[in-house]
């Protein structure tokens, strides 16, 4: 599974290199990625049972977990430096961020502002609980929210569509 990859067969058609570069390569970065930082587990959504939820598997696919269980979609899943892991989710109606353990205990709502959260990114000091997401009032805009305070800092502001931090 590579999380990235490109798919629109018609293009790929009239790009098959590019399309090798993006899926093969990218596949392979992840891969050196984990090896270089001792990963052994990633983290994926998947409607396999039916409903989109978050799953862990080894890094070759085997011991698969679900991690969640609820009828409201469970996606986009991002971990921290510490093992957290944050997600999207719409069990209380509208997509908002979400976090748990490792293991899918704990899991809890953090974000409460904005329609519409989306899009995960964890700062990469593990000694500072910050998710990064990308929110929606009127506009597209990126937030950070400070887990230990839930204190909310808007970085962009109504400059045009501004979203997927990372």
């Amino acid at each position: 599974v590579h999380f990235a990859a490109l798919k629109a067969v018609g293009e790929s058609v009239q790009q098959p290199l590019a399309y090798y570069a993006n899926n093969i390569g990218g596949l392979l970065s992840v891969c050196e990625a984990m090896r270089a930082h001792a990963c052994t587990r990633m983290v994926f959504s998947s409607t396999r049972d039916g409903n989109s939820e978050i799953y862990s598997s080894n890094a070759d696919g085997s011991d698969i977990r679900r991690l969640t269980n609820d009828p409201g979609i469970d996606v986009s899943p991002s971990c921290s430096a510490s093992g957290t892991i944050a997600f999207v989710s719409n069990r209380h109606g509208s997509p908002q961020i979400w976090t748990m353990d490792a293991n899918g205990g704990g899991q809890k709502r953090v974000t409460y502002k904005g329609e519409y959260n989306q899009t995960p990114a964890w700062c990469p000091d593990p000694k500072k609980q910050l998710s990064a997401f990308t929110g929606r009032d009127t506009h597209m805009d990126v937030f950070t929210i400070n887990l230990a305070s839930g204190e909310y800092t808007r970085i962009t502001q109504a400059q045009g569509t501004n979203k997927d931090p990372a």
